[in-house]
């Protein structure tokens, strides 16, 4: 083993050579020699001196001529290093009982030969070094040599003065330099940040009585002169600290945190000033001080005044209103094949269907048909793209090839004949399409031609085909990109590479979205669960923020409940159904500019039709005659619809809402898996979308509004189910209405049915509205304001 590990070291570090090593029942421990390169420890020398003289009057350590000796000497100075492994816990070989033992046989002792003495106790391996660092500087005889230094990652405080006074003092009791430790902390780690942050807290927590109370006995039971007293809570944070933090846009950051910084970057109790989900410390402290501690004070709620005309909105301090939905938000994605169907002898049918999204829908032609095509669409499909444009006044987004090697010549001709058919209502172009799951991989042709694997080829390949494309020089961008198969799998870094190397040509950037789950096994909760959408919305927001540095918006250009097309029996059932509904209040209120929900090619002549799809392509098969497209809805299709009336109020219209508060309480009164989202339309009046995502458990929602929505003009809508319940593929009505039995037209059956529903009305209660929601059903309460409230 002592072989390995030296012939290892010396192959990654060829000056450092392994003098010793062992390890105990917790940790491991390593004492190497090495070279510090000379430039390097003149600087710290030069440093320190300069130091030295400014402050060796209270403390501080200067160099002496040992050190300057050394810098006029060629070459490097030879230095140990100490390398201590962090105690591992959950470790299978760690006894955490016998571990707890230990450290507690360490309880908090003076350091000897010192005065004013310094406190210290064990801890993990950064703080274990401190100790050992804090031991060499008392027992060396080296006195005139070089000041240790010490590293530390993760590790809570372990020094305090007995006299307190800051770590500072445990520096300049032990004679050492403030540059001698640094401490590294990540910004997500409790642990070190709770701990080296943890005075101010400390300092309103002490000023409870009972708290008190507990510090008294806290030191009767360490002992006199301990540093576990009434007047502090722990160790002193010493030397220097260094917060490591973590940007989609800028990937890692080490900053460095001036003394007075430290209390207010490290502690959890500190609310940002734009955040809302902080607790104020001054209510706080009169909270703790009061006999209902605990009671009064709690973190902003949503809509709390927070500002200057402001509210809290999403955990910010922002407008009035939250996330404004975009005009056309819900779009649809096909495939380039069978673009023909849609204008065949239905096509008027088609055109009701699409018209239904908005006055102008937004539809992506592209997907994997587009890096397959071999050559630029034919005349037949321009043709039909026109003719659908001109019935429903649609715009375009249309997908270039990128895998293929001629992408650049070929996509040329694509745009071309676009400008010339589609005219004013081209949005733009999405360059290539899932580059991940490209028949070679990720990757790309460099600049001789040939293959080059990974991502680093990739972003140079899509560079020079998009600046073959859209010249920097036109000054105007129109390709988007760079069209990820699934926001769940692919690092940030990598789109934001994409869109900084694209700020000339890019107009937007896109990501596609698939459920990250196994198509194959997953079941209807899973596929609607919490965790599986906030897995999602963590990632995209990231997308996000990288975008908004590039001042560009995300449009999220291809997805569906299940990639691959989904599964019968799932997809295309209210699994569907309540899967699109949920999908597009999160992602719109997440900063989505747009939704394109993928139909790929429809459908087929043999019958093999994506279940996913909201309205598939079915056929009529007569002998000697070509397929007789028609529109086929299917359960998917009926969350469209609750989507349009809620965002836009009727179909056909733009949308025009922004999010507002929907605070939930009480949970634990209903097992369901309910979702609220609540919108407020420009005319005033509020859109509240309730859904009953569970497969067998009824909920009465309680909905309580603002006075001024108090009204008799609530209406509820209501979606529900076939006798199969969230399984159901047909039986499913929307206001009453339903497509079965359409035939071919591709329209609303029935009467709209809309209930009027009575405020319940209690004194020193809120106004509110009672809702029940049978399981696997959806519901859209839709409150005006009373005129004589509107003030």
């Amino acid at each position: 083993m002592p072989d390995e590990l030296q012939a290892r070291i010396q192959q990654q570090h060829a000056q450092l050579t392994l003098v010793a090593h062992g390890r105990n029942a917790f940790t491991g421990w390593f004492i190497v020699d090495g070279v510090v390169p000379h430039a390097h420890f003149c600087s710290t020398v030069r440093q320190r001196t300069a130091a030295g003289s400014r402050s060796s009057s209270n403390g501080g350590i200067s160099d002496d001529d040992d050190d300057a000796d050394a810098c006029a000497v060629p070459g490097g100075r030879r230095e140990r290093f100490i390398f201590m492994r962090g105690v591992q816990w959950s470790a299978q070989d760690v006894d955490s009982t016998k571990l707890s033992q230990a450290l507690m046989r360490l309880w908090p002792a003076h350091f000897p030969r010192i005065q004013p003495k310094t406190r210290n106790a064990a801890t993990s391996s950064g703080s274990l070094a401190m100790l050992t660092m804090v031991q060499y500087q008392l027992q060396s005889r080296r006195r005139h040599s070089s000041s240790p230094s010490c590293y530390t990652f993760g590790s809570p405080p372990v020094l305090a003065h007995e006299q307190g006074g800051g770590g500072h003092r445990v520096l300049q009791a032990l004679r050492l330099p403030s540059d001698c430790v640094k401490n590294f902390v990540l910004e997500n780690d409790p642990v070190p940040r709770a701990l080296l942050s943890v005075d101010p807290t400390f300092e309103l927590l002490s000023s409870w009585g009972a708290v008190q109370g507990l510090l008294q006995l806290r030191q009767l039971l360490a002992g006199q002169g301990s540093p576990l007293s009434p007047g502090r809570f722990l160790f002193e944070s010493v030397g220097q600290v260094h917060l490591i933090k973590w940007t989609p846009e800028g990937g890692s950051e080490v900053v460095p945190l001036d003394s007075h910084e430290i209390e207010t970057e490290l502690s959890f109790l500190a609310p940002k000033p734009d955040d809302c989900s902080g607790i104020d410390a001054d209510c706080l402290n009169a909270d703790l001080q009061s006999n209902a501690a605990g009671t009064v004070c709690r973190p902003l709620q949503e809509g709390t005044a927070c500002g200057d005309k402001q509210r809290c909105m999403s955990g910010v301090c922002g407008a009035n209103t939250g996330v404004r939905i975009p005009e056309q938000f819900l779009a649809t994605s096909h495939e380039w094949k069978r673009i023909t169907d849609y204008t065949g002898p239905t096509f008027e049918a088609w055109a009701g269907i699409f018209k239904k999204l908005g006055p102008s829908p937004i539809i992506r032609i592209g997907g994997a048909s587009q890096d397959a095509m071999t050559e630029v669409p034919g005349p037949e499909t321009w043709v039909s793209l026109e003719k659908l444009q001109r019935a429903t006044n649609c715009r375009f987004i249309i997908g270039l090839p990128l895998w293929q090697k001629n992408a650049a010549e070929m996509g040329r001709h694509i745009i071309d004949q676009a400008q010339k058919h589609l005219g004013d209502s081209l949005m733009g172009f999405e360059l290539g399409n899932e580059p991940e799951f490209w028949p070679t991989g990720l990757g790309g042709y460099d600049e001789k031609g040939q293959w080059q694997s990974g991502f680093e080829a990739y972003a140079a390949y899509f560079h020079r085909v998009a600046t073959a494309l859209n010249p920097c020089s036109d000054g105007k961008p129109i390709l988007s990109g760079p069209g990820w198969g699934n926001v769940n799998t692919q690092d940030p870094s990598w789109f934001a590479k994409v869109l900084g190397a694209g700020k000339c040509y890019l107009w937007e950037a896109n990501t596609h979205y698939y459920p990250y789950i196994n198509n194959e096994t997953v079941t209807a909760p899973e596929l609607l669960s919490q965790w599986l959408q906030d897995f999602a919305l963590d990632k995209f927001k990231a997308y996000v923020g990288i975008a908004k540095k590039a001042g560009l918006p995300v449009r999220i250009s291809e997805t569906n409940s299940m990639y691959g097309g989904g599964r019968v029996g799932l997809s295309d059932t209210m699994v569907g159904a309540f899967w699109t509904i949920d999908a597009l209040f999160a992602f719109a209120n997440a900063g989505a500019l747009s939704f394109h929900l993928h139909w790929g090619n429809g459908g087929q002549p043999n019958g093999d039709n994506p279940p996913s799809v909201g309205v598939q392509t079915n056929f009529i098969l007569k002998a000697g005659q070509d397929p007789w497209p028609y529109p086929s809805v299917h359960a998917p299709w009926y969350g469209y619809l609750f989507w349009t009336l809620a965002s836009a109020g009727g179909y056909g219209k733009a949308a025009d809402t922004s999010f507002v508060a929907a605070n939930v309480e009480r949970w634990d009164k209903c097992a369901a898996n309910i979702k609220v989202y609540a919108l407020k339309s420009d005319g005033g009046d509020v859109r509240i979308a309730l859904i009953n995502k569970d497969v067998d458990k009824p909920c009465n929602v309680d909905v309580r509004v603002d006075s001024k929505f108090c009204s008799n003009k609530a209406s509820l809508s209501r979606m529900l189910p076939g006798r199969l319940g969230i399984f159901s593929k047909g039986g499913i009505t929307w206001q009453g209405q339903t497509y079965e039995n359409s035939g071919f037209t591709g329209k609303l059956q029935n009467a709209v049915e809309q209930v009027t529903v009575r405020p319940q009305l209690f004194a020193g209660k809120p106004c509110s509205y009672n809702i029940g929601l049978p399981a696997a059903s959806a519901a859209l309460l839709v409150v005006s304001p009373d005129e004589a409230l509107t003030e």
